[in-house]
């Protein structure tokens, strides 16, 4: 497939980003009320855009949300992520994993 890992480090407001395809890891975990969410979840959703370009065979996309808070805004961004996951051609196949 060909896409390049996305990594991008937690720090106090913001959650880990970790999406690996090469490894079958997709995960989102930690705090988040970044001072701007969309700015932060932007690289996110942009990655999961390409991958559903690019994406062919998949057996199952387990993505992990783990947040120990989330607030209103950035629920928003994640909802956005969800719909591109449900609209798109592997939506049978996603499954979100939400530990709170």
């Amino acid at each position: 497939m060909g896409m390049e890992t996305l990594y991008i480090e937690a720090e106090r407001t913001t959650p880990e980003v970790l999406l690996r395809p090469e490894a079958d890891l997709y995960y989102i975990t930690g705090n988040s009320f970044p001072a701007n969410p969309l700015r932060f979840y932007e690289p996110v959703l942009d990655w999961f855009n390409e991958f559903l370009k690019k994406v062919n065979s998949i057996k199952v996309l387990a993505l992990r949300l783990e947040f120990n808070y989330l607030n209103t805004a950035s629920q928003k961004q994640i909802a956005r992520l969800m719909r591109h996951l449900s609209d798109s051609q592997i939506n049978e196949k996603v499954l979100i994993e939400w530990y709170y």
